[in-house]
């Protein structure tokens, strides 16, 4: 959300595109003539496979770089009614008025510097206070706040009101009519649409407790729809949320006070006390993937169109912690929805740092694949240009001021507040002056999107402070070779990740266990001083969102799927399995659980109270009988101190601590009210591997059943040491022992180093290894299964292919 704070300022920098050129057949990227419309197959293979350059606006000799570096695939910008977002020019400012040449205008400046480009459009739909002040029945308040934390009442759409739906799909349709008719659909490879706050997807009151949506009478009347397709007759609704009086036709939206109530003495809601607000909030993520499929129905039942793929930015789930007021806790609904072909995930926003940090997926993206889907990703880190084009912005607001009156005025220019965001805040931008070591962020990047075979979207921002960036442009132009070459190795008709996938563990996240914990509500006083992201869980916080880096640093590939797609999944691939939060199951989930996963020798890795719910009721013995040994609920609070404490009773923790890399560090800002569950293994059976730091609670202990071990930790937040030695006992192939940033697919390899030093690699099979870059052979034409890098200095990134005898 931090770059949202430095878009306000450089879109003031945005002027309006001017000028119009004759509209002429493209050479096509896909090798087929206009007169031959690609098939949605070979649209995707587009997406896919060729970079995109992602902006708002670009200066025109930046399109003509592009072009020149072999980048032909740009995304252009549109508002079909029109918002208040400020990034794009609405087609309807008022009633009487449709005028889309703002987007014309744009693609046309594109053309004049690339003759070849071909577009992705992202389109902006939402309904303008025009239109919600002429229809208040169909508009929701509730509030907003700027970079002052200054609180400002705003409205929106209610996205479950049907006239609303009709209006944009009405206006959509009409531009999809204009396009056809000027010409322009010739050139169009894909629509993204865009939507609430920041364009990402997520209401505007995620994140506060100020108030909330989902009060009207059309939400109200769309909730109960969804109860009853759920719970199908008014007995099963009574038994399910243990209210004698309660009916399909007297149930209500529950109120902003019963969705703020913060239980904290109990770690997950209690059922059935609670079942009511869990269906609520599963219905309510349920309504930004349903309405986006609505929208995107214009796109298929046009002839003319319906071969262009169609994507939202959408998929934030372990980036956002689960937290059930954001909506995105149902990208398995978007993944099942027939109009969608694609996510845009935007770039994580945490552990980006140079050297230390990694790219890390915001939530399970190979179910995108086993769904027949697929993900795009962008990159939005700061160009070296980025700090100097932000200075000369706020330089353009001090007119006459004085430094007093103009840093009152504009606290964004202050000079610490400037240092703060380009250098103390790198993780979530990553900003790094010298072009080389930005060079080898978008070379972490690229190993990054082969490993997870996502589509490699560049976002420079605005694209203007690539000026300031001499050389960057031939450099992202290798790249851009080095990424369609290596996609290209995989290109199947599916294009799936499960081509590329050279994982032997799987991670597991659940949408549905993300409603059951308690979220522990900011305040509103919290809000008004500036607190992001107030809702929050730690359970979650630390199982979905922290894990991510240690994972990614852990030496090993990993694949991430939902929960609700075990059953795609082909379970002969993994050797360890990780369930994040597992902590709300069915019968039929566990009952997969067992026959596909608990043999074979796996590994199964379960945090906290796994399967403590089991088809909506609640019982310790349920996570004992999943789980497979002893598991009481909760320890005294003196060990509620979060850590792992490593003991020597195991050899998977004598490796652990002689292990030079590990280090234990107790971090105070890790004792978290977390409910009233800090459970620790007692069984005799098993064997302790780390206690809670200064207490002799197990929290993390391992069992041998023979065909399988299972292993039971207090959460999932445990370093990458501690990761490498338990997929070691499992037999997964471990390719870089040091803990740097490692992305592997079948074909490829990558390494950001955390420091300076070799590297001694490991491979599975006898191989040759490229240089990705070059292409250059590095083993002399002898296949090798070991192999020493150069000498790499710190934040320094290798990308190599690998192939195989």
């Amino acid at each position: 959300m931090l770059r949202h704070l430095i878009h306000l300022l450089l879109l003031a920098s945005i002027s309006g595109c001017s000028g119009g050129v004759v509209v002429s057949d493209p050479p096509s990227l896909l090798g087929v003539t206009e007169n031959n419309t690609p098939t949605l197959q070979e649209n995707i293979q587009t997406l896919k496979t060729k970079m995109h350059l992602m902006t708002y606006a670009v200066a025109d000799q930046n399109y003509l770089a592009a072009s020149a570096a072999g980048i032909h695939l740009f995304h252009v910008n549109g508002n079909i009614m029109g918002d208040d977002s400020g990034f794009t020019q609405a087609f309807r400012p008022d009633k009487n008025t449709f005028n889309p040449t703002a987007l014309y205008n744009e693609m046309d400046t594109i053309l004049k510097q690339d003759p070849s480009a071909q577009f992705v459009v992202r389109l902006t739909i939402a309904a303008p206070d025009w239109w919600l002040k002429e229809n208040p029945q169909h508009a929701d308040l509730n509030y907003d706040y700027s970079i002052g934390g200054t609180l400002q009442k705003k409205s929106t759409g209610i996205l479950s009101s049907p006239f609303l739906r009709s209006t944009l799909k009405n206006e959509f349709q009409n531009l999809l009519n204009d396009i056809k008719q000027n010409g322009r659909i010739k050139r169009i490879r894909g629509f993204i649409l865009l939507g609430l706050q920041t364009q990402e997807w997520y209401p505007y009151d995620a994140g506060t407790s100020l108030t909330m949506l989902g009060k009207d009478a059309w939400t109200l009347q769309a909730f109960r729809e969804w109860v009853q397709k759920k719970y199908v007759s008014e007995e099963n609704l009574k038994t399910a949320w243990g209210n004698g009086g309660i009916s399909f036709s007297n149930i209500r939206t529950p109120s902003d006070e019963r969705r703020r109530a913060a239980d904290n003495q109990n770690t997950f809601r209690q059922l059935p006390r609670d079942q009511d607000l869990i269906d609520f909030y599963s219905f309510y993520n349920q309504l930004i993937p349903s309405f986006v499929n609505e929208m995107a129905s214009v796109v298929k039942t046009n002839s003319f169109a319906k071969e262009i793929p169609v994507g939202f930015i959408y998929g934030y789930m372990n980036e956002f912690r689960g937290d059930e007021t954001f909506g995105h806790n149902a990208l398995g609904l978007a993944l099942r929805e027939p109009n969608i072909d694609f996510i845009l995930t935007e770039a994580s926003q945490v552990f980006r740092d140079w050297a230390t940090g990694a790219d890390l997926e915001r939530g399970p993206f190979l179910s995108a694949a086993l769904n027949g889907k697929f993900i795009m990703y962008d990159n939005d880190q700061y160009m070296p240009g980025t700090k100097q084009r932000y200075i000369e912005l706020c330089e353009g607001y001090r007119g006459s001021l004085s430094d007093a009156d103009f840093y009152q005025q504009f606290p964004q220019c202050k000079p610490e507040y400037i240092d703060y965001i380009f250098r103390l805040s790198g993780s979530h931008n990553v900003y790094r002056e010298n072009v080389n070591e930005t060079f080898s962020i978008y070379k972490r990047y690229l190993g990054f999107t082969l490993s997870s075979g996502v589509a490699y979207s560049l976002f420079p921002f605005y694209g203007k402070e690539i000026d300031y960036s001499p050389g960057l442009w031939s450099l992202l132009g290798e790249l851009r070779k080095a990424y369609e070459s290596a996609r290209s190795l995989f290109l199947t008709n599916t294009l799936s990740k499960t081509d590329s996938s050279a994982a032997e563990v799987l991670v597991i996240s659940d949408e549905a266990s993300t409603f059951f914990v308690n979220q522990q509500i900011s305040t509103s006083e919290q809000v008004a001083l500036g607190a992001q992201w107030g809702p929050t869980n730690h359970l979650l916080n630390r199982n979905l969102s922290l894990t991510r880096l240690s994972l990614r640093q852990m030496g090993a590939p990993y694949d991430h799927i939902l929960m609700s797609d075990i059953e795609k999944v082909n379970p002969a691939q993994y050797k360890v399995i990780i369930f994040l939060n597992a902590f709300s199951l069915s019968t039929n989930q566990i009952t997969f659980i067992r026959e596909k996963f608990q043999n074979n020798g796996r590994t199964i890795l379960w945090n906290h109270l796994a399967g403590y719910a089991t088809d909506g009721k609640i019982s310790a013995a349920n996570t004992d009988n999943l789980v497979g040994f002893h598991i009481v609920t909760s320890a005294p609070k003196q060990s509620s101190e979060h850590g792992f404490q490593i003991s020597n009773f195991h050899p998977i923790a004598q490796k652990i601590l002689s292990n030079s890399l590990y280090q234990f560090s107790s971090n105070p800002a890790d004792v978290l009210n977390m409910g009233n569950l800090y459970p620790y293994a007692a069984d005799g059976s098993a064997s302790i591997l780390s206690y809670y730091p200064g207490t002799l609670f197990t929290n993390m202990a391992i069992k041998d059943f023979g065909i399988y071990k299972s292993i039971w930790a207090s959460d999932a937040n445990f370093s990458s040491v501690i990761y490498r030695e338990i997929l070691r006992d499992a037999g997964v192939h471990i390719y870089n022992e040091k803990s740097d940033t490692t992305y592997v697919s079948q074909k490829t390899f990558t390494l950001h180093a955390i420091n300076d030093g070799s590297r001694f690699l490991k491979f599975p099979k006898p191989i040759r290894i490229y240089d990705l870059m070059s292409d250059q052979e590095l083993t002399s034409g002898l296949p090798v299964m070991e192999f020493q890098t150069p000498l790499l200095k710190k934040g320094e990134t290798i990308n190599y292919r690998l192939d195989s005898l």
